[in-house]
């Protein structure tokens, strides 16, 4: 028999006052979900800045065609631009020169990655495609989708509110577009 003074025992509470709650489930570790919707919002960006070259037959066919000496100085040279977007209007609040090339690095990837996808979904790239043709795709629409990828997608100015800490004024043309 259980208790009869409302002590809780083997047959449980008396009352619903007396039940125990259970336990609170475990926080996701601190930033997941921003972590993530960041990066979705790189994605975004990327497809979103980046679609209408993709769908543009002079951009495959200059990928197809194009010189791979220029392609890749083509990216080389345009790698400082993505450093410097991460730098004053990246997607992620960054604290230094290190953080920004790490991001531009990123958005690389997220270029490459949503270019890839999208040009697959066209069936611009197929299985029997030699590889030099669909990096030549690839490689010269990610430029493009990569700076889409590292272009800010909050609405708030740098350094306003304590969301992005940098060292220069906020005051800079990709900030006023953002």
């Amino acid at each position: 028999m259980c208790g009869g003074r409302g002590e809780t025992g083997r047959c449980g509470p008396r009352s619903t006052h007396e039940r125990r709650a259970s336990p609170p489930p475990k926080p996701a570790p601190r930033g997941t979900n921003r972590h993530f919707l960041r990066g979705l919002a790189g994605v975004a960006g990327a497809i979103v800045f980046g679609l209408p070259l993709l769908m543009t037959m002079e951009m495959w066919w200059l990928g197809f065609h194009a010189d791979r000496g220029r392609m890749a100085l083509l990216l080389i040279l345009s790698f400082p631009l993505l450093v410097g977007l991460s730098h004053f209007s990246g997607f992620e609040p960054t604290f230094g020169w290190v953080d920004d090339v790490v991001d531009a690095f990123v958005a690389c990837a997220v270029g490459f990655v949503s270019s890839a996808v999208i040009l697959l979904l066209f069936g611009l790239i197929e299985a029997g495609m030699a590889a030099s043709e669909v990096f030549g795709k690839i490689g010269l629409q990610m430029l493009p989708a990569s700076i889409g990828a590292c272009w800010r997608h909050d609405n708030s100015p740098p350094g306003r509110n304590g969301t992005r800490i940098k060292s220069g004024s906020g005051n800079t043309a990709a900030s006023s577009f953002s």
